[in-house]
């Protein structure tokens, strides 16, 4: 009977937790939620906003789009830099001529030509030969090549094919390096390294007239017209131009431009010498002219033609027909005079 009622208390208080248990369930689903607010256990946070290095910058062609809230770096403009103008930047430095090539195994002379945009004439004629036929190419053998600005004297080179290849006239090309060839006393041979400027065009140049005149025996004053150079005058007056060179070394050594200073026409091949102080000094006689120019007494005459007596004053000018000119103008030296 105990045992009875015992069993029957512990099932009415199961009942009761049931009971119990049902109406804590049924409290929770009746909970009145906050308006927009949804009842839950999760916690939500704002999403962040995460900063990634990335570790190299990849230029793209256009900007992305993609995602309207990405945020892009600030650009700095560049300092503004200084562009010349024009009239500002230098001018290129002419390059100097000739440009020097190392032939190469299966070069050609075409080839060549064709790379320095040059004639096969002109380049052969450069290198010292007459035609492209005579122009042989070795491996390792250096060509000049004439650019035509700046020319420089190379083995078997002559100011006639110089001035041919670089299609110039010949008195042009002289005349425009004449105040450092006349130091030389002759233009038959040019020295190897010597630099020659090459003349551009010639403009309003009269019509040029180097027909022969008739002989004469003074020597005469006289100013050069346009275009006449000293192989024109040569021709003009039957001396050589070496004559031309000695009668006129000092002019044309002036640095005065040809044209704008007068020479000295001698009327035929020789030599010009005047009498110093110095020769009066040291008791210079015709002898010793005769002597250093290689010639007879009869030879040495004054500017006019007439015959030189002495002594030998100061100043006297006289003309030595048929002068050797490789003796150089006339220096006197004890024992050699």
């Amino acid at each position: 009977m105990i045992i009875r009622k015992r069993m029957t208390g512990l099932l009415l208080l199961l009942v009761l937790g049931f009971i119990l248990l049902a109406a804590c369930g049924s409290g929770e689903e009746e909970t009145p939620s906050s308006p927009g607010v949804t009842a839950t256990t999760e916690l939500i946070l704002p999403t962040p906003v995460e900063l990634v290095a990335s570790p190299r910058v990849v230029a793209t062609d256009t900007p992305d789009s993609a995602s309207p809230t990405a945020v892009r770096p600030t650009v700095t403009s560049p300092v503004p830099t200084f562009t010349p103008s024009p009239t500002d930047t230098p001018l290129p430095t002419a390059t100097p001529e000739p440009t020097s090539y190392q032939v190469q195994a299966g070069d050609t002379l075409l080839g060549i030509s064709e790379q320095y945009g040059v004639s096969i004439e002109a380049l052969a004629l450069a290198n010292g030969a007459e035609s492209p036929d005579e122009l042989s190419l070795v491996v390792g053998q250096i060509l000049q090549i004439p650019l035509c600005q700046v020319h420089e004297v190379v083995a078997g080179n002559t100011l006639t094919g110089i001035a041919l290849s670089c299609g110039v006239a010949l008195d042009d090309l002289v005349s425009a390096n004449v105040s450092r060839l006349a130091s030389l006393g002759s233009l038959d041979a040019i020295p190897l390294g010597f630099i020659l400027t090459i003349p551009g065009e010639r403009t309003n140049a009269e019509e040029i007239d180097c027909e022969a005149l008739p002989e004469r025996q003074q020597v005469i004053e006289y100013m050069p017209k346009d275009g006449e150079g000293l192989f024109c005058l040569s021709q003009k007056y039957g001396i050589s131009t070496d004559t031309l060179l000695r009668a006129n070394a000092e002019r044309l050594s002036s640095g005065q431009e040809y044209g704008q200073i007068s020479l000295l026409i001698p009327p035929f091949d020789g030599a010009l010498y005047t009498i110093s102080s110095e020769d009066v000094e040291d008791d210079i006689g015709i002898t010793d002219l005769v002597e250093w120019y290689e010639v007879e007494i009869s030879d040495i005459t004054d500017w006019n033609g007439n015959r030189v007596e002495e002594p030998l004053t100061v100043g006297e000018q006289l003309l030595i027909a048929g002068a050797n000119l490789a003796n150089g103008p006339f220096r006197f030296q004890l024992g050699n005079g």
